[in-house]
This record gives C-alpha cells, structure tokens and sequence, in this order.
C-alpha cells in the first residue's frame, strides 16, 4: 500500500513538472512510437536501453517496483500481432 501511495506521489510531481506522465514516459522515445521488426519470439528482448533509462529515472523519482522489463517502451510486434 504504501508504494502505492509513494507512486501516486511521484506520478504527481511528473505531472507539475512535465504536464502529465504521458508527456514524461514519451520524452524516453522522442515522442514516437518504437517499432521493431522481429521475425521470431526467440529475438524478442525483454529490456531495451530505452527501457533501462526510463526505469532508471522512475526509480530516481521515487517510483517503487518499476522494473526495465516493465517499462513497456518496446514495440513489440511481429508476425501480425503483438508478443
């Protein structure tokens, strides 16, 4: 509960400071959506550097459980669908 409360606290503070942590989360990727072009689920990575400095960065501001696995900054799609 009380990482719960810490995040909320931290995604309100991203808020005064950059507009909203929409706004925040899009900076990691220039403001465009990441595509990959993977053929098989064996080259699918499960943390990209994108995903390491965004985790980084939540973490730095006070973001609790936030993982680079987490992150969801990987445009995972191949095959017609998502991984």
């Amino acid at each position: 509960m009380a990482s719960a409360i810490g995040n909320e606290k931290a995604a309100l503070e991203i808020q005064t400071d950059f507009g909203s942590l929409d706004a925040f989360l899009w900076l990691f990727v220039d403001g465009k959506s990441a595509q990959s072009h993977w053929v098989s689920t064996e080259e699918v990575s499960p943390k990209t550097d994108t995903s390491e400095r965004m985790n980084k960065e939540l973490a730095n501001r006070g973001f609790k459980f936030v993982g680079a696995t987490g992150a969801g900054c990987t445009g995972q799609h191949f095959g017609g669908g998502f991984v």
